[in-house]
């Protein structure tokens, strides 16, 4: 017999960018958390010996996939504007979490990287934003309820 694993609700997933949450996603995927680079770096010698070393650099990157008539869209353009006027200092806010799990609470500044491509059709488009963030470290599921859940769950003491 199989054993149930926990259950996932991508509506009570949510992001919230300096005050503002996020509504109108596309299909698929509609948060991507990436790290930029390994979590550890690797040596190897001539004879097989391997050191490894921490890599301290944790930034990396959220995809936001939106429809194209997501009103915030709006919101990330108006974002953009603030920045090349000067009237944002080019980072903000945000808030990411999973499942509206406790122990999936992601927060930090984050900064417009990538603006969306925009194609006129005849089928309504979708846009990916990417947001440059500090810190990609792994977060939690959102399957469990709360921090200490979640350390029981991996064997923490």
């Amino acid at each position: 017999m199989a054993d149930f694993l926990g259950h996932i609700n991508p509506a009570k997933d949510t992001f919230i960018i300096s005050g503002h949450i996020i509504t109108g996603y596309a299909d698929d995927d509609k948060i991507n958390i990436e790290r930029d680079n390994d979590v550890m770096n690797k040596l190897v010698g001539t004879n097989g010996e391997f050191t490894l070393a921490t890599n301290l650099d944790t930034t990396g990157t959220i995809t936001l996939r939106l429809q194209e008539t997501s009103v915030s869209n709006e919101f990330l353009w108006g974002i953009m504007a603030g920045i090349k006027t000067k009237a944002i200092r080019g980072v903000v806010p945000y808030a990411c979490q999973r499942n509206g799990g406790a122990s999936s609470l992601k927060a930090g500044v984050c900064w417009i990287q990538a603006q969306p491509s925009m194609g006129y059709g005849s089928e309504p488009g979708v846009y990916e934003w990417v947001l440059g963030i500090a810190d990609a470290s792994s977060g939690l599921s959102g399957i469990v309820d709360s921090v200490e859940q979640a350390t029981d769950v991996a064997g923490f003491f």
